[in-house]
C-alpha cells in the first residue's frame, strides 16, 4: 500500500502530468526540487510497476544525480516509500582515468552486484532480487563497463557453508 504522503504527491496535477509520460516513452526527464525528488521518484517507480506487471521486459527506472552524496542521499529517501531492498546506488569509481590507482574494492563489488541484479535478477531472494530504482551519479554512468560483467556468478557464502 502506497505511504498517505506518497498518494496525496500523486494527486497534483504536474505530478499527474509527468506520471502519465511514463506510459508513453521510456524515457522521461525532468528536474525537481530537492525535496519532492524522492516522492517523484517513487511515484515514477510505482506507476512503471503497474504498467509494467506480469511483463517479462520491466526495467528499473534509473535515476542520475550529480554527486554520490545525492545518490545515497536519495537511495535513503526512497527507502520510506519503496521495499528498500529494491533500491539500489551504482557508484561512481572514486580514481579518475588518467590515475594510477585501482577503485576500492567495495566500489567494484557493489558496481558488480548492481550489474548482476539487473542481468540475472532472483525472485526468490530480496537481496539478489529485481531492482525498482537504480541511483547513479552522472560519473557511474560515464565510467566504462566490459561486456559481460552482470553475467559474472558471484560467490555466494554462508554460515555453515563447506567449500572446497
Amino acid at each position: 500500500m502506497p505511504h498517505p504522503m506518497l498518494s496525496a504527491f500523486r494527486a497534483l496535477p504536474d505530478v499527474r502530468h509527468v506520471l502519465d509520460q511514463v506510459g508513453r516513452t521510456r524515457l522521461v526527464d525532468f528536474s525537481a526540487s530537492d525535496g519532492s525528488r524522492p516522492f517523484l521518484v517513487a511515484a515514477l517507480a510505482r506507476q512503471a510497476e503497474a504498467i509494467a506487471s506480469g511483463s517479462a521486459d520491466a526495467a528499473p527506472l534509473v535515476v542520475v544525480t550529480a554527486t554520490t552524496r545525492e545518490a545515497e542521499d536519495l537511495e535513503t529517501a526512497l527507502g520510506l516509500f519503496l521495499p528498500s531492498e529494491r533500491i539500489a546506488v551504482f557508484p561512481s569509481w572514486e580514481t579518475l582515468p588518467h590515475e594510477r590507482l585501482s577503485p576500492r574494492s567495495d566500489t567494484v563489488g557493489r558496481r558488480l552486484a548492481v550489474l548482476r541484479r539487473l542481468a540475472h535478477p532472483d525472485p526468490g531472494d530480496a537481496a539478489y532480487g529485481p531492482l525498482s530504482v537504480v541511483v547513479a551519479p552522472v560519473r557511474a554512468l560515464l565510467q566504462p563497463l566490459t561486456k559481460g560483467l552482470g553475467d559474472l556468478v558471484p560467490v555466494a557464502l554462508r554460515a555453515g557453508d563447506e567449500r572446497p
